[in-house]
């Protein structure tokens, strides 16, 4: 186990030992072309090169040093660990309200649009929303309005009213708007569907994109997500779905 962890350390304590095992993988060089190449010094080169021998990452042959099956393996290994942490990095935002296991996707995920606050607009990730919503051609088949915000009537009281079959799922906080809110009066009550937890993901969702917000326990509006990724899309319907499946259509009556 030492071993694997000593191996692994070597690797990432230098960002030359990377580089050197990448360059080799693309063209076997000399000592020299590596120097020249990189303007790492000599005798560093040739301290790195001599180690990856002795891991059995390198061979020499005629003069140039090239990969060995093992130093294929080892550098495939460390280039999708880096990528893996880096898609982390871009999307720990999201990944930090999911438990293990419930997350969305991890690499569309880093390929979608991530709006959070900043010191200067601490309301971007509303605030893009609302403005996303309002300024495209959406035809959504779902709507998830977990607080009833203000600030998103308008936008979702227009797409709900200029599409067929859209689905709205609020929680049963907010059942008693029903007849004073005016967004919520605009839904049919067959396309109305009351969810007896905490919605903690607003959603407009259609075939080709998701705009998703994520609530905080405060009901904050933390973080936005706008994605295009149909593996993404078919995790928040999937979402959308679940919270169908467990809510009562506003149509019928609560068991007694």
């Amino acid at each position: 186990m030492s071993s694997c962890h000593d191996r692994l350390s070597y690797l990432t304590r230098s960002a030359n030992r990377p580089l050197l095992l990448e360059a080799i993988d693309e063209r076997p060089s000399t000592p020299s072309e590596l120097v020249d190449r990189y303007s790492i010094s000599r005798a560093t080169v040739q301290r790195i090169l001599s180690d990856f021998e002795t891991h059995g990452w390198i061979t020499k042959r005629d003069g140039e040093y090239h990969l060995t099956a093992a130093g294929a393996i080892i550098l495939e290994t460390y280039d999708h660990a880096i990528t893996r942490v880096e898609q982390v990095l871009e999307t720990e935002p999201v990944l930090r309200r999911f438990d293990p296991g419930n997350e969305p996707p991890l690499q569309p995920l880093s390929e979608s649009t991530i709006v959070v606050p900043t010191d200067e607009r601490p309301h971007a990730p509303v605030l893009y929303y609302r403005e996303q919503a309002a300024s495209r051609s959406i035809e959504p088949s779902y709507i998830v309005d977990p607080i009833v915000n203000s600030l998103f009537t308008d936008v979702h009281q227009d797409l709900y009213e200029a599409n067929d079959a859209v689905d709205v799922i609020v929680e049963s906080a907010f059942e008693s708007h029903v007849t004073t809110d005016r967004w919520l009066k605009a839904v049919a009550p067959d396309d109305l569907y009351v969810y007896s937890g905490d919605l903690s993901i607003g959603l407009v969702l259609s075939e080709r994109n998701a705009l998703a917000i994520l609530y905080d326990a405060d009901r904050s509006g933390r973080v936005c997500i706008d994605c295009s990724n149909e593996e993404l899309r078919r995790w928040f319907a999937s979402y959308a779905e679940s919270k169908k499946a467990s809510a009562r259509r506003f149509a019928e009556q609560p068991s007694q």
